[in-house]
């Protein structure tokens, strides 16, 4: 039997339940989500930090609007913090010093440059000689993922909203102004369709016969170690090299490493390349005094991006009635709340709003019809 809603959104990664939950308020909603749980790909897989620091001037205000959110204390879970204190250490060599420069001016008084003896004080294993200087952002926090994702799911049930995992669609078209989806879980229809189907964004498309934005999925591999001491470490900031060849985050006694790769891939299930391992290794080892006792896990996400970088939001241009929630990138959790009161507004007809932020240019920003423009 079919089942009819108001909205059908297509994913239950971050974005999607967060615009779920903030649509149920006022509509019928359910999420389609192929796993058997919600999160299970780039949400789940993140070493998730806050920060200001953005190449793009749309993405530090959604942040900054997103700030009243993750800073509040959700009586839905346990009123306990979603935010704690941690930093963000960008890392220069001698080499990389002019791009510090560059990256210091670009950003605007937000961060703070350390010479060598501030950041040998800082992060005592640093291999001497290493780094030529540093810049931190010290108001950068980590965000407890798992913790937030679960408000979400927790507001979107409590508002009568429907979550049906194991539910991969197989078919959608438009017919009598309204979209048709067959997936595992059944039949459904609703008025509008919400592709927050993160790497398999452009597929969706296809199959409704949307044509696609040319959204990249890019595998990032992460390496939970063991290391000697790990309590000296566990109050150090987030440590990225100047020119993303690398990450250190401390996290629950065990450190974060990355070698911040961005290798585009398939969507699916991705596995860790050997050689990125390796790689990994020898550069935090070249830039580190630090015993690594075992490597407890190693694993590979996807992470989405549109050709410039900037999340898609927005109508198809078209076909009536399918909404774009795709292409978040690495910002997509920090800016998940207010990205949820956009897109919201957009669907629902209603005001946005988004305190400091220009709407209309970003709406001229993240709209799908960008890419239309473009080719002209």
């Amino acid at each position: 039997m079919q089942k009819s809603y108001d909205v059908l959104v297509v994913g239950a990664g971050i974005a999607g339940l967060s615009l779920a939950a903030a649509l149920s308020e006022t509509a019928r909603v359910a999420v389609l989500e192929r796993e058997a749980g919600p999160g299970r790909h780039a949400s789940g897989r993140a070493a998730a930090l806050l920060r200001l620091l953005h190449s793009h001037d749309e993405l530090r205000g959604l942040t900054e609007a997103s700030l009243p959110f993750l800073m509040d204390r959700h009586p839905e879970i346990d009123g306990a913090p979603l935010l704690k204190s941690r930093g963000l250490l960008l890392l220069a060599r001698e080499d990389q010093l002019p791009l510090m420069s560059h990256v210091e001016t670009r950003a605007r008084g937000l961060l703070r440059r350390l010479d060598r003896q501030d950041l040998l004080t800082l992060v005592p294993q640093l291999r001497y000689g290493y780094a030529g200087g540093a810049l931190i952002e010290e108001g950068a926090r980590d965000i407890d993922v798992p913790r937030l994702m679960e408000v979400f799911r927790r507001r979107f049930a409590a508002h009568g909203g429907d979550l049906y995992c194991s539910a991969e669609v197989s078919d959608m078209w438009r017919q009598d102004g309204l979209w048709r989806v067959q997936s595992a879980a059944g039949p459904f229809s609703a008025p509008v369709v919400v592709n927050a189907a993160g790497a398999w964004a452009d597929g969706l498309a296809r199959m409704a016969g949307v044509a696609p934005i040319g959204i990249d999925a890019m595998r990032r591999t992460v390496l939970e170690v063991e290391v000697r001491e790990a309590e000296r470490l566990a109050e150090l900031p987030m440590i990225v090299d100047m020119d993303m060849h690398f990450y250190l985050k401390p996290e629950g006694g065990m450190v974060l490493l990355s070698p911040a790769d961005e290798t585009s891939a398939k969507p699916g299930d991705v596995v860790h390349e050997d050689l990125d391992v390796t790689l990994c290794l020898d550069r935090i080892r070249a830039c580190f005094d630090l015993e690594i006792l075992d490597v407890k896990r190693i694993w590979a996400g996807l992470r989405s991006y549109a050709p410039d970088r900037m999340p898609v939001l927005g109508f198809d241009a078209g076909r009536p009635g399918f909404y774009w929630l795709a292409a978040q990138g690495s910002s997509g959790i920090q800016t998940a709340p207010a990205v949820a009161r956009f897109a919201a507004a957009q669907i629902t007809g209603s005001a946005a709003v988004l305190p400091g932020a220009d709407l209309q240019q970003l709406e001229r920003r993240v709209s799908p019809a960008r890419f239309a423009e473009a080719a002209l």
